[in-house]
């Protein structure tokens, strides 16, 4: 008989059209890229509370029952847009041409921004829908440089653009033929869309399937530190699991798996309170909708995996250079926090983007005596922004944004 060594297992997973119901298509899976990680089942026990005279206990029984485990996966462009739009419980918005009505408009670059002369607002759907924290590029614009960068809008104004860093940009003419290409992205939609998936842990050298059905990505927690890969831990909660038999696995047939490489913290762009900044030591970010099944009489498998609104929260560790975190921390300051990765190679660089318009501190601390730098720990707490029609806001919580299809 063989024996299953713990690396050669193959993750899948596809939504279902029923609760609890494997597919009935068995193609167009998605595998999984992880690190570790796996789903298990759990289950309530009843004990017997009598009072016997031999002062033994009754053999107890099952209860209710779920499964609930992580995958921790390293990042990289596309490999899991399917659970990010699954966790912020939306869909992926198609990247966009900001158009502008008249023939003649014009965008003209200076070092941190962008105008047109068009008689379109940037601020309006009818100016192409660019946003506060989206990313986007300029092609086709006369002075090369300028060509196929990555920016980030910071803010925006009817007809200007002023984007993340110092320096982008390279001061340019007018420019009639230039275009601007605003990438896909998550926002949380008015009405959340709720999907669960049947999820397939394939284990390849005994040739053996456990299926977990009516499962929610309830949770991603990102990750980053400068001399690691990038990471994210996905938590799920399901209604079942499934020993298949033998000769029934694999479920899914020849699952997509990306190909993408895995992007890291190290040269990555962190735009913090409007400013990017190189002193920050570790990143960490959680977005969480704290699930949970529902016991019912007559069933042993809940009818539902019930989701509850999202919390945000995360922290950051910087190199301490003054008290200006403990200020914002006392006087509750609000602000923003980009982040942007981006694979190693020449422009256009494929990138994936993290947005969150409206963070407050929670705690600012740092350790004295210690070898080094004073390192400061900063935990926040999110929210939606208020006031987001007028000024050029998603009303989310948090803008997922990529260049992959």
């Amino acid at each position: 008989m063989a024996n299953q060594t713990g690396k050669n297992v193959l993750v899948a997973f596809k939504a279902e059209s029923t609760f609890n119901t494997v597919p009935a298509t068995v193609t167009g899976a998605v595998q999984m890229r992880i690190m570790g990680g796996g789903l298990g089942l759990k289950k309530a026990t009843i004990q017997s509370q009598e009072i016997r005279s031999d002062a033994q206990t009754a053999l107890g029984r099952h209860g209710s029952r779920n499964t609930d485990g992580t995958y921790q996966c390293e990042m990289s462009v596309g490999s899991h847009d399917d659970i990010y739009q699954a966790v912020l419980r939306a869909t992926w918005a198609t990247s966009t041409i900001a158009a502008q009505a008249n023939a003649t408009a014009q965008f003209t670059c200076g070092t941190n921004n962008i105008t047109h002369a068009g008689v379109d607002s940037f601020l309006a759907t009818a100016g192409g829908g660019i946003k506060i924290g989206d990313v986007f590029r300029i092609s086709n614009y006369s002075t090369a440089a300028n060509n196929d960068l990555n920016l980030r809008v910071k803010t925006l104004a009817t007809n200007t653009i002023t984007i993340f860093g110092t320096g982008i940009l390279t001061a340019g003419a007018a420019d009639a033929t230039c275009t601007l290409t605003i990438f896909k992205k998550l926002t949380r939609p008015a009405t959340p869309t709720r999907r669960t998936f049947y999820i397939e842990e394939y284990l390849q050298d005994i040739d053996l399937s456990t299926a977990f059905g009516g499962c929610r990505f309830t949770s991603l927690r990102v990750t980053g530190t400068p001399d690691g890969m990038a990471t994210v831990e996905f938590g799920v909660m399901g209604a079942s699991a499934t020993a298949m038999a033998t000769g029934t696995s694999p479920v899914y047939t020849s699952p997509t798996l990306s190909t993408s490489m895995p992007l890291v913290f190290a040269d990555a762009k962190l735009s913090y309170q409007g400013v990017d900044v190189a002193t920050v030591t570790a990143f960490n970010l959680e977005y969480a909708l704290t699930a949970k099944t529902e016991p019912v009489v007559g069933s042993s498998i809940s009818p539902d995996v019930f989701d509850n609104d999202a919390r945000l929260s995360g922290s950051l560790s910087f190199i301490r250079q003054d008290l200006a975190n403990l200020a914002a921390f006392s006087s509750e300051t609000e602000f923003g926090l980009h982040v942007l990765l981006e694979e190693n190679e020449v422009a256009p660089k494929d990138f994936l983007a993290f947005y969150l318009p409206a963070l407050k501190l929670t705690t600012v601390s740092a350790n004295l005596g210690g070898d080094g730098a004073m390192i400061e720990q900063c935990a926040f707490m999110g929210g939606m922004k208020e006031g987001f029609t007028a000024t050029g806001y998603d009303n989310t919580m948090m803008t997922v944004t990529t260049s992959a299809v």
